[in-house]
């Protein structure tokens, strides 16, 4: 049996789990997992999908997160922490899946943040045989200063 396949090494979390770990708010978790509806513009229900989706199958009926689903909503937690919005976090997230052909661009590389200042920006650090140069970094919104995220 493949290891992947049989579950084992995993690691399987429930929401309740995973914002106990976090130390994050089950109604926040929720939101970053399962996305949320709320009132558009217009006046009419919107929907907002899920900015970390569970990359395991619900389990009898419940959302189960990985061990890389929590490290993704780890690095979440500490760049919202540092003062990027939800909506910011989001389009960084966006723009590393469109630059590295990765499920989980959060937990699979390094991410930074200015160390210091107002500007809020996310720099994610390319790896060797892609198609940036190695050592580079993608960067959204704009230039500055680095301080990893832990």
């Amino acid at each position: 049996m493949e290891f992947a396949k049989s579950g084992l090494g995993v690691g399987f979390y429930s929401p309740a789990e995973a914002s106990r770990l976090l130390r994050v708010h089950r109604e926040t978790l929720r939101r970053w997992v399962m996305g949320y509806t709320f009132k558009g513009r217009s006046g009419r229900p919107e929907q907002q999908a899920a900015l970390i989706p569970p990359s395991l199958p619900r389990l009898d009926g419940q959302v189960a997160l990985s061990f890389v689903d929590l490290i993704e909503l780890r690095v979440v937690k500490a760049l919202i922490e540092r003062g990027l919005s939800l909506q910011g976090v989001r389009k960084a997230r966006d723009l590393a899946q469109k630059h590295f052909p990765v499920q989980h661009p959060f937990a699979s590389r390094p991410v930074y943040t200015p160390r210091q200042g107002r500007r809020k920006s996310v720099f994610i650090q390319t790896f060797e045989g892609e198609d940036l140069e190695d050592g580079a970094f993608i960067e959204w919104p704009a230039p500055g200063h680095l301080s990893q995220v832990e």
